[in-house]
C-alpha cells in the first residue's frame, strides 16, 4: 500500500509514540527495552487490532492496543 491510503499515518504514529513515552516519563533516561506484539491480528468491522505490551526495565509492562481502520 502507498502512504496515500492512510488518513494521516505520520501524525497517528507520532501520537501513539508520544502516549507511550508519557507513561514512562517518570524515568526519562531509560527507554522502553522491548515491545511485544501478539502474532495474530484481531479484526472487527473495518478495524485491525494489534495487541501487545511495552516493557521498560524496573517498570510494570504497559499494555497497548493499536487499531488500523479502513474507511
Amino acid at each position: 500500500f502507498s502512504e496515500n491510503c492512510w488518513d494521516d499515518l505520520r501524525s497517528s504514529a507520532g501520537l501513539a509514540a508520544a502516549r507511550i513515552e508519557a507513561v514512562f516519563s517518570a524515568n526519562p533516561p531509560a527507554m522502553p527495552a522491548e515491545v511485544e506484539v501478539v502474532a495474530n491480528v484481531f479484526y472487527r468491522a473495518q478495524g485491525a487490532y494489534f495487541i501487545g505490551r511495552v516493557f521498560q526495565e524496573g517498570e510494570n509492562p504497559l499494555p497497548i492496543a493499536l487499531c488500523l481502520r479502513h474507511d
